[in-house]
């Protein structure tokens, strides 16, 4: 039986409390009618590459490159039989049959070994960079254009569990004999996790509303292990006290640690200030994992479902010394090649006591490439040599989804004045039990 071991990060640290689908289920019914739309229309998003359709794309490069290795043998061979000729020409007899057979399979070894390791290389090249001639479209002012909503759900988390053994990369059948089935993680979570009620806990929604994709990312017809490519262990390199460092930043910073004396003890993501999932850099949550690009000559917008986090990045520009520290950061960008590359930094102090990934010195500098009509290749690298011996990056694959919706968080609902009368009624009773 697979282990949960295989559970992503976000998966194990998540403690559920998501306003945003609290108040989609208190919504009018249109609105949840709507949602529900949104919740079966996933059955139609892109899909992971089949088996067959991967052993069909290969066989089409590899008859390829047998027809182009057999020319290349024996043209290497007959190359080696006029050279070997004109040697004897020179110095004696023209070479007897069987000699010259002999010498010229000789020599012809390291050639041909030589040349099919560099055409491997070559057609591998092309086969892993989607190189059947895609070139992204362009805006009517000329740069790669990688608009339009983006769904990035994907059970791979960001570090590499275990039970795949070291390995980056696995086949379909591997995929599913060790990650945890989606409707089982779900069950388990329900049962035992944020969400299951209990004697202090009212639970939270079920599972309809938890869609955490049901694969590991596709990349290149395989299934990625981890979104860490580099180390190549997929492990985050920390520095032996960087840990400790990271605690001492989230410790000192003044945000709220979900004390209830007031709304302003609560944490970030119940005040709907920002999202309590990864947004800069993007990484899979439990839900609402999509995102939009708009592209302008000056400037480009980020825009998360979750929270509407938006972050506005200038082109072609440097970064601003403020006087204040932005909430998602300060973002500049710029095209290179067909692809967009924004770099971020300076995040908000409350931000870093919320995030895992953003730190006080954090340099973040993310990818974007169309490689298809309905797909992005993204990444990201984490840059803080105060917490990592390296910087690192991870990369995961982005898919077309459907249009974003209102992320109504505490608009129309009771949560925050329920936290807080509920601390107020635990006030009163203990006072009355004294």
């Amino acid at each position: 039986m697979p282990q949960f071991e295989a559970f992503t990060d976000s998966e194990r640290r998540w403690s559920g409390g998501g306003a945003g689908h609290r108040a989609r289920q208190g919504a009018e019914p249109e609105r949840t009618g709507m949602y529900l739309q949104r919740v079966a229309s996933a059955a139609t998003e892109p899909q992971p590459i089949t088996k067959s359709q991967s052993e069909g794309f290969e066989s089409k490069y590899q008859n390829k490159l047998r027809h182009y290795l057999l020319v290349a043998v024996l043209a290497s061979m007959l190359l080696a039989a006029l050279s070997l000729n004109s040697n004897y020409l020179k110095t004696g007899p023209v070479c007897p049959p069987m000699i010259l057979i002999k010498e010229v399979s000789m020599r012809t070894h390291f050639r041909i070994t030589a040349l099919a390791s560099l055409m491997l290389a070559a057609f591998a090249g092309s086969i892993a960079f989607a190189a059947e001639g895609y070139m992204p479209p362009k805006t009517d002012f000329g740069v790669p254009d990688v608009q339009g909503v983006w769904n990035y759900k994907t059970r791979t988390g960001l570090e590499r569990a275990d039970v795949y053994e070291g390995e980056l990369e696995v086949d379909e059948e591997t995929m599913l004999a060790k990650m945890v089935s989606t409707p089982d993680f779900i069950a388990f979570l329900e049962a035992t996790g944020a969400e299951a009620p209990g004697p202090e806990n009212v639970g939270g929604y079920n599972g309809f509303w938890i869609t955490p994709g049901d694969a590991l990312a596709e990349m290149n017809g395989k299934y990625r292990t981890s979104l860490i490519v580099d180390p190549p262990d997929g492990k985050i390199p920390w520095r032996e006290e960087g840990q400790a460092v990271r605690r001492s930043q989230q410790d000192e910073l003044p945000m709220g640690m979900a004390e209830s004396d007031g709304p302003e003890g609560r944490t970030l993501s119940d005040r709907c200030l920002i999202s309590f999932a990864s947004t800069a850099p993007f990484m899979s949550s439990l839900y609402n994992n999509h995102m939009q690009i708009v592209q302008g000559p000056t400037h480009v917008v980020l825009l998360a479902e979750m929270v509407h986090n938006a972050r506005i990045v200038r082109i072609d520009q440097e970064f601003k010394e403020l006087p204040y520290e932005k909430w998602l950061g300060d973002s500049i960008g710029y095209y290179d090649g067909n692809t967009l590359v924004v770099q971020t930094k300076d995040f908000n102090g409350w931000q870093v006591a919320k995030e895992r990934l953003i730190s006080s010195n954090v340099l973040l500098t993310e990818r974007f490439t169309r490689v298809a009509d309905d797909k992005l290749h993204y990444s990201f690298t984490i840059d803080d040599p105060d917490l990592y011996t390296q910087p690192w990056t991870a990369e995961m694959p982005m898919y077309t989804g459907e249009d974003l919706y209102e992320y109504a968080c505490h608009e129309g609902n009771y949560a925050m004045r329920a936290i807080l009368a509920g601390e107020r009624r635990q006030e009163l009773d203990a006072r009355n039990a004294q």
